[in-house]
């Protein structure tokens, strides 16, 4: 596999939820457990997909992360869907993203490994 993409959503896994942390922090000050979830989403899942030994573990709790961030968004908001997908699309397009590369990892090095052992 191409250490270059393996890297670089490694670094997209890290990222997103980074920036999620910084922009929570200047928008929504006074929920300071939200910044504490996007930081943990950019430490430990990051550090869970980098191995293959637990890259399943940080797959799954990536996506727990995002169905349970995506919940909360939309649950959450008083003012209905169309105003929180038009108010807050940043928020959900931060967790597309960062749900995707991890399972674009997930897929690359899962599938290398069954192609790699068939062979």
């Amino acid at each position: 596999m191409n250490k270059l993409i393996q890297y670089s959503l490694l670094a997209i896994l890290f990222l997103m939820p980074a920036a999620a942390t910084l922009l929570h922090g200047k928008l929504h000050p006074q929920i300071s457990w939200l910044m504490w979830v996007t930081l943990f989403d950019a430490v430990i899942v990051t550090i869970l997909m980098a191995r293959k030994q637990t890259i399943e573990y940080g797959f799954y709790l990536n996506t727990l992360l995002a169905v349970a961030g995506l919940y909360h968004f939309f649950m959450k908001t008083d003012a209905g869907i169309a105003v929180a997908i038009m108010t807050g699309l940043t928020d959900v397009m931060f967790v597309a993203v960062d749900f995707l590369a991890g399972l674009a990892l997930y897929k690359l090095l899962t599938e290398e490994t069954s192609i790699q052992t068939t062979i």
